[in-house]
C-alpha cells in the first residue's frame, strides 16, 4: 500500500483495484 494514508474512499478503490 501507499505509504501516504489515503482517505477511506480512495483507499477501498485502490484496493478492490489491487485484488
Amino acid at each position: 500500500m501507499l505509504a501516504i494514508r489515503l482517505p477511506d474512499d480512495i483507499e477501498a478503490r485502490l484496493t478492490a483495484l489491487a485484488n
